[in-house]
């Protein structure tokens, strides 16, 4: 790998987060990805696996995602959203560091070693961002109600990210769930093309944090029937999403595997 002048390779050991088997689907695997200068690294890693060792560029902020693997109908899926962690703040993968690193992984992608030596990229504060989503993460726990980092307007944070003038200001929740008002059973949703035996028990949000949804389900108020991508959940072996609709009974939905597979 050539190097800026400068620059030199440093290998570290990257710590692998818990997985929590005992209330999830058993572990297929983990799939690493990191954006280096020849491309994007990716490495599938067993599931009995606790760390791995990486080279990165010495002291250059590196995103590294680590996606936990599951098996739904024979198909292997990465459904579950990333854990994740930036060197050199960090080289503990943890779930509430992955929507940090996916930011910072994706605006990364597209630019050169040669433009993120001047990019604002390097100069954002990335830990300060995964201190104020738990914060609100902290905040939904209190209030009985839910928080994903994911359910934030990630386009409004990269933009302002690229120009530099990223702040608090530009962490904004999708008017979808700023503010989750109606709380719904499953007992009032109505169930398309679900079996009988629909389990409450294991539905999981794509979160981990989140863990099982065990009590109900709270959902936005909105206009239109709409899909965001935190309404997806894992239930035994197949996705269901949930369409929400202002004064009607949301709709829950059987949804591909497909666009969760790891492909």
């Amino acid at each position: 790998m050539e190097l800026l002048p400068g620059w030199s390779q440093q290998q570290i050991v990257v710590t692998l987060p818990h997985y929590p088997a005992e209330t999830h689907p058993p572990l297929a695997g983990w799939q690493i990805l990191c954006w280096q200068k020849s491309g994007t690294y990716s490495q599938t890693l067993p599931p009995s696996q606790k760390d791995f060792t990486l080279t990165v560029g010495k002291n250059i902020p590196t995103a590294i995602l680590c996606y936990p693997l599951s098996t739904v109908n024979s198909t292997q899926i990465r459904f579950f959203h990333p854990a994740g962690c930036i060197y050199p703040y960090s080289q503990t993968l943890r779930w509430q560091e992955g929507f940090t690193a996916e930011i910072f992984f994706q605006l990364a992608q597209g630019k050169s070693f040669e433009e993120l030596s001047t990019s604002p990229l390097l100069q954002f504060n990335w830990p300060r961002l995964t201190q104020q989503t738990d914060k609100r993460f902290q905040q939904a726990q209190e209030r009985n109600s839910i928080f994903s980092p994911w359910f934030l307007q990630e386009e409004i944070l990269k933009e302002a990210v690229l120009q530099g003038t990223a702040s608090t200001r530009n962490i904004k929740q999708h008017t979808l769930v700023e503010y989750l008002q109606e709380e719904v059973t499953l007992g009032s949703i109505s169930e398309e093309n679900i079996e009988e035996n629909f389990s409450l028990s294991n539905l999981y949000y794509r979160y981990l944090p989140l863990g099982k949804v065990t009590e109900k389900i709270i959902l936005p108020q909105n206009s239109t029937y709409v899909h965001h991508p935190e309404n997806a959940f894992l239930q035994d072996n197949q996705i269901l999403t949930l369409f929400t609709k202002k004064n009607q009974k949301p709709v829950l939905v059987r949804i591909a595997i497909e666009r969760y597979t790891n492909q």
